[in-house]
């Protein structure tokens, strides 16, 4: 199959997806598998849509298959299993999230985005010391990082650590003034 169609039918089928057409994207997902099935763009949006649809066991299998790629392939994998665990946080599966999170960080260890995505996840499920030691990792590795200071702040208010989290609400408070100018 040429890159044109390629693309013209998975930009169809993501299409598919967001309007809630789980059933006309998979068939088109399957199609541009059998033709490309070391395609790991393919592969992470047909798990989405199996994600969306309901679909928990499809959408993980596809999603295991990017992580078996990624130990496969020295290639830049990490933003694919990053979004895999987003997309498996958005939907509760908190378990699976963290496992293509810690995936990722295995392939990209000074990443602060992914600390603060593994810090939030640890948050909400109620780890909140190991939720503050992720959020500290995201401002050491960038210290503009607002989400993550802001996150810091909440966490440390919980764990009733008042000094540390006056000192990065008050860092976040700068930086969204930053933001505004």
């Amino acid at each position: 199959m040429d890159d044109r169609k390629k693309s013209s039918l998975n930009n169809k089928a993501a299409l598919y997806t967001s309007e809630g057409e789980y059933r006309k994207a998979s068939e088109i997902f399957e199609l541009l598998l059998s033709s490309e099935p070391d395609d790991t763009g393919i592969i992470y949006n047909s798990g989405f849509n199996y994600l969306k649809w309901g679909k928990t066991e499809k959408a993980l299998a596809a999603f295991d298959m990017l992580m078996r790629k990624a130990d496969e392939d020295s290639g830049n994998r990490e933003g694919l299993l990053e979004d895999c665990g987003a997309a498996c946080y958005d939907e509760g599966f908190y378990e699976d999230a963290e496992r293509y999170f810690r995936k990722a960080q295995s392939l990209e260890p000074v990443n602060s985005c992914l600390m603060n995505r593994l810090g939030v996840l640890c948050f909400v499920t109620e780890r909140l010391d190991e939720a503050e030691n992720y959020f500290e990792k995201a401002v050491e590795y960038d210290s503009g990082n607002i989400d993550a200071w802001f996150n810091l702040a909440d966490a440390c208010e919980l764990l009733g650590r008042t000094e540390r989290s006056e000192s990065a609400r008050k860092r976040f408070l700068e930086l969204e003034k930053k933001q505004k100018l």
